[in-house]
């Protein structure tokens, strides 16, 4: 299959602002174009220039590309563009459009880049200070020591908590053990 390059191109103050061109490498291509009574379409050659399409006129566009040794026709639709990325085709240069497989077809689409937000832009890299304090880790002892105090509030709370079921069970009720997990 030939390699093939399309591209687009915007002219802010035109009622019919866009332009596209191609350039085949290894075969021909041809823009067909829709018209009021069926479609336009030039003869098929290794580049050409089309100006002044509308956004509805540029979604009816087709591209055609031919594979000189073989002779097979490859068509390939441009669209669907939102009117934001319509808006975003640059004026001062031309912008590639991609191929895009979709279900009813191979599409070219344009995808401008993302604008970056001025704090999100990459920055060189500089080393960190490694003088830096680090924040405080307790030592084991402290650790083991707070440990020890959690155990023995728990032994002392599970005391308390058997104490209260003899109770509870002297006055005549009954009680369902009540387990501390000790995990």
């Amino acid at each position: 299959m030939p390699e093939f390059k399309v591209q687009i191109r915007r002219i802010d103050d035109s009622p019919s602002p866009f332009s596209l061109r191609f350039e085949v490498t290894d075969g021909r291509g041809t823009f067909v174009l829709p018209q009021r009574a069926g479609h336009l379409t030039a003869p098929a050659c290794t580049e050409d220039v089309v100006e002044g399409l509308s956004a509805e006129a540029l979604t009816g566009v087709r591209f055609l590309v031919i594979d000189a040794q073989q002779q097979e026709r490859v068509e390939h639709r441009l669209g669907p563009f939102t009117e934001a990325e319509l808006k975003r085709v640059p004026g001062d240069s031309w912008a590639d459009l991609l191929i895009c497989k979709m279900r009813d077809g191979s599409h070219l689409v344009y995808h401008p880049a993302p604008k970056t937000p001025r704090s999100r832009r990459s920055v060189p890299w500089k080393p960190s200070d490694t003088r830096k304090k680090l924040p405080q880790i307790p030592d084991i002892e402290s650790l083991t020591e707070a440990l020890e105090r959690e155990r023995r509030r728990s032994a002392i709370l599970t005391q308390r908590i058997e104490e209260l079921e003899r109770l509870l069970e002297d006055l005549g009720g009954t009680v369902v053990p009540f387990e501390v997990d000790t995990r």
